[in-house]
């Protein structure tokens, strides 16, 4: 599994952005399905990494989140 972390500066909004992505790296055939997770607010990008185990599951299931 990889983990990437993205940031980057949105114009519009004239502020940072960030997000984090799990890649599994299982056998199976790309494209992966995908599972777009949202923090509350408050959060940040590393809460569902920190509070869950989403990694695993991303690669129990080959699934991109």
């Amino acid at each position: 599994m990889k983990i990437h972390h993205i940031c980057f500066f949105s114009q519009i909004l004239n502020r940072d952005f960030e997000y984090r992505a799990i890649i599994p790296e299982t056998q199976s055939q790309s494209p992966f399905p995908v599972l777009f997770l949202l923090h509350g607010y408050g959060g940040n990008s590393m809460e569902w990494l920190e509070k869950s185990s989403i990694d695993r599951l991303a690669e129990d299931y080959s699934m991109a989140i």
